[in-house]
């Protein structure tokens, strides 16, 4: 473009030199109105053709680039500066459809599904683009040929005038058709740049990119430990947490360095074949624990802490089992220990004080009534209340609960249980109540009067703190001598010996095998 108004402007100022010299050697200035009103029509038809003609160019220089191979972009400019609307809209649809196939191309092959079907759809596009193109240029052929025969005819007519006359009207015509030619490109070079500048950006490319033979990410190594570390701090979390959250002591150790002026009665470990039955109030019929495992361990040294703090006379023969919370676990305790005495030959008995949460008539699985509410109320002999365990190759002596009164508080709290105390002091060598949690219920506070030891009971990482404690100031306030037994400790198998007697057998195979060794020893 720019090429093509340096050469028109340079013809114009040729002939606007040639016009004034011929003028001014001749002395003809101007011409008749007629001859100028036939230079204005011819230069308007001369106008009229070069537009034409720079249409067709355009037009031959886009069929020249659609019918080219590997799919050439077309200029857009090219398209728009033809004014058909159109085509306006194909070169839109082509053009995004060429960036969209770019964009896919850094992603899938010629092959993928994607780019085939999209070079169907260009394809579409660009052969509807040289049809239009092909009807836009023979229209403008045809509209060149009519324009060519309208200024031959001008030209025709031209001849009547005089030589001289003839001469400034050709150099006037030539005039005026370069100068409109000149402002018809100048125009077009207008238009040019601002389509130019609304495509180019200010972007620019200060460095190539690095294209590495290997991804650079994701990194396997590093984003394991990386999330090896995040994943142990949230379990070190999770940890923290529930220990800060917990509510319970989370050691025997913990329990002793917080209570430390109680006397320690024992220590039990968790004894699995003893559990509650899902959320009811009955347990598992008593199982006696093996006296080879560390359960039966702990057991018989309960047992003889209970022997050392009797002594002589009655002292701490009558025990009561307590405890600040359901599920301690002390009817486990009391009937495991009440087992025990009974295997070592002493005459025990045991009393299920708990009223109103009664389980010993389900741990020796035996009838609850009638038991001590009926005989309480002088409703049932004692004798006809008690139950006399044998299925332990033992005596065993069990006053169950009975049924459950409207007011237990009312019927422990009677002269008639304090006179059973005495009664059973007197009997038997070792009394053991099972009795519900204090302070929870007041049934305790009647007991605790009767008995010669409260034995509290605590389960390591189940009883609350904040419950223990009113449990421990309410036995405080009582005055009755107290001793802590902490049932769930864990055990070291490091300091239990565990003795396995051979049998017979075993030992009958031993010497057989001693006897062939000799006999082959001996051949030797």
């Amino acid at each position: 473009m720019n090429g093509q108004l340096e050469k028109v402007r340079t013809a114009l100022a040729t002939a606007d030199g040639k016009l004034a010299r011929y003028q001014s050697h001749s002395g003809l200035l101007s011409v008749t109105s007629n001859a100028q009103a036939m230079i204005t029509q011819m230069t308007n038809y001369e106008s009229q053709r070069n537009a034409l003609d720079l249409k067709l160019k355009n037009l031959q220089q886009v069929s020249s680039e659609l019918s080219g191979k590997g799919g050439s972009h077309v200029d857009s400019y090219l398209v728009t500066s033809l004014n058909d609307s159109v085509l306006n809209s194909l070169s839109e649809k082509l053009v995004t459809a060429q960036n969209r196939k770019a964009s896919l191309a850094t992603m899938y092959t010629d092959r993928a599904p994607e780019i085939q079907q999209l070079d169907k759809e260009i394809a579409s596009i660009r052969s509807a683009i040289s049809s239009v193109i092909h009807n836009q240029e023979v229209q403008t052929q045809q509209q060149l040929k009519s324009l060519d025969g309208a200024i031959e005819q001008y030209k025709g007519k031209m001849g009547q005038y005089p030589r001289e006359a003839l001469q400034v009207l050709s150099l006037t015509r030539s005039t005026e058709v370069l100068g409109k030619l000149y402002m018809f490109l100048l125009e077009k070079q207008k238009e040019a740049a601002i389509s130019r500048a609304s495509t180019i950006t200010k972007n620019r490319i200060l460095d190539t990119a690095l294209v590495h033979s290997v991804p650079v990410s994701p990194k396997a190594s590093k984003a394991v430990l990386i999330g090896a570390f995040l994943g142990l701090l949230l379990g070190l979390a999770v940890v923290f947490a529930r220990f800060l959250l917990h509510k319970g002591f989370h050691s025997d150790e913990g329990i002793l360095s917080r209570y430390p002026s109680i006397p320690l009665f024992g220590k039990l470990p968790e004894y699995e074949a003893f559990q509650s039955v899902g959320d009811s109030a009955k347990i598992k019929p008593i199982v006696p624990s093996d006296p080879r495992s560390t359960y039966g361990e702990a057991l018989r040294l309960l047992r003889g802490k209970l022997y050392l703090d009797s002594g002589a006379g009655n002292a701490g023969k009558v025990l009561m089992f307590s405890s600040a919370f359901q599920g301690d676990g002390k009817t486990t305790v009391v009937s495991q220990l009440a087992v025990a005495l009974a295997k070592d030959g002493k005459r025990a008995l045991l009393i299920d004080a708990d009223l109103r949460h009664p389980q010993l008539h389900s741990a020796f699985d035996c009838k609850q009534s009638p038991g001590l509410a009926e005989y309480l109320a002088g409703n049932a002999k004692l004798e006809d209340c008690t139950r006399v365990m044998t299925r332990f190759d033992v005596p065993l002596t069990c006053l169950p609960s009975g049924q459950t009164p409207d007011s237990p508080v009312e019927l422990i709290g009677k002269e008639r249980f304090a006179e059973l105390i005495d009664k059973a002091r007197s009997e038997y060598d070792y009394v053991l109540i099972d009795t519900p949690p204090f302070p929870v219920l007041s049934d305790g506070l009647i007991i605790a009067r009767l008995v010669d030891r409260l034995v509290s009971v605590i389960r390591v990482g189940e009883t609350p703190r904040s419950a223990f404690k009113e449990h421990i100031q309410g036995v405080a306030e009582i005055g009755c001598p107290q001793a802590l037994l902490i049932n769930g400790a864990p055990t070291s198998q490091g300091g239990v010996y565990h003795y396995h007697p051979r049998s017979s057998v075993r030992l009958d195979l031993e010497n057989r095998v001693r006897s062939l060794i000799s006999q082959f020893q001996r051949k030797r």
